[in-house]
């Protein structure tokens, strides 16, 4: 009974330890992506691509998030010979950048969309005023009031055309998108949730309080190992595949800093493994130099055993004397 029930023991554990796998994969995906998305990483990765093909193809045609940005700054009185200008700065790749990436989160998990805030587009007016001052109502020679004041007066419309802008992507239409909004669509706290329970199914399963690095560590050194592999070859195999399209300037810088991220979540998983299974051999290593507490109900039996030899022995040395008489 004994042997059956230890069996049974180890077949559930190992249900468990599968989905303690799916769930860290669950995890190690949708972590690096969350990751990729902060506000921080979004603006340097804005700062290195070329904004201009946001607005035009590679044939130099418009797109109609291009004439929808020329169409603004014409309303205003800039020039496209000026906006092609600005457009380059690193402040506007900023902006633009923290917009959209929190407008793809907020497609996926309902996350806050930072708009500019009106000292960072006072900041970007004043570092490229050679352009700006020829627009309508601007002060010839540049005044930190005036523009605020300028600024405060048209932020509604600001947000306004950024989100009319935000409206040309279609979000439904860049591939893989579905697939991360399903990944999404289990909220982190939930994920992590799971993973405890499994644990502490495990150390439940094992009878035992550090048992459960030894099967834990399986899957975390397992996933790492995926997440690794799978990070390397999407950025050297899979991504120089796929065409996606006219979001291709905007998704490709993405998406590599999200395998990226994978890449390195995997290190970390993989080192995280190794560290439970160290800790494990240690406590297991310290446990079983410990002598042995024996139960009382062991030392009964003993000494049971031991009277039940005696009276065995006495009877034998009785016999032995009747039969010597």
């Amino acid at each position: 009974m004994k042997k059956f029930l230890n069996f049974i023991g180890i077949l559930l554990s190992l249900v468990v330890i599968i989905a303690l796998l799916a769930l860290e994969l669950w995890l190690g995906i949708k972590v690096p992506i969350k990751k990729t998305m902060e506000v921080d990483n979004l603006s340097e990765i804005m700062e290195k691509i070329d904004i201009e093909r946001i607005f035009r193809d590679e044939k130099g045609n418009e797109k109609a998030m291009g004439t929808r940005i020329y169409h603004y700054f014409d309303d205003i009185g800039l020039s496209r010979e000026e906006v092609d200008k600005v457009v380059k700065d690193k402040r506007f790749k900023r902006i633009i950048g923290n917009y959209l990436g929190t407008m793809f989160m907020h497609k996926l998990d309902k996350t806050e969309v930072i708009y500019p805030s009106k000292a960072e587009l006072v900041d970007f007016i004043h570092k490229n005023y050679n352009s700006f001052k020829y627009v309508t109502d601007f002060p010839e020679d540049y005044d930190q009031k005036e523009i605020e004041r300028i600024v405060s007066d048209n932020y509604g419309n600001v947000k306004y055309e950024l989100d009319e802008l935000s409206k040309d992507i279609k979000f439904d239409e860049i591939k893989g998108f579905d697939t991360v909004e399903q990944i999404f669509s289990i909220k982190t706290i939930y994920i992590i949730g799971g993973i405890i329970l499994c644990v502490i199914l495990l150390v439940v399963l094992r009878h035992s309080f550090y048992r459960w690095l030894k099967w834990v560590s399986v899957p975390t050194f397992i996933s790492g190992a995926i997440f690794i592999i799978a990070g390397l070859l999407c950025n050297t195999l899979i991504l120089s595949r796929i065409n996606y399209g006219e979001y291709s300037v905007l998704v490709e810088p993405v998406v590599n800093s999200v395998f990226n991220n994978i890449i390195i979540y995997g290190v970390i998983s993989i080192g995280v493994g190794i560290v439970m299974a160290i800790i494990y051999y240690v406590i297991n290593k310290i446990v079983s130099k410990k002598p042995k507490v024996v139960e009382k109900k062991e030392i009964k039996e003993e000494i049971k055993e031991e009277k039940v030899e005696e009276k065995v022995e006495e009877k034998e040395a009785g016999t032995k004397s009747e039969e010597v008489e």
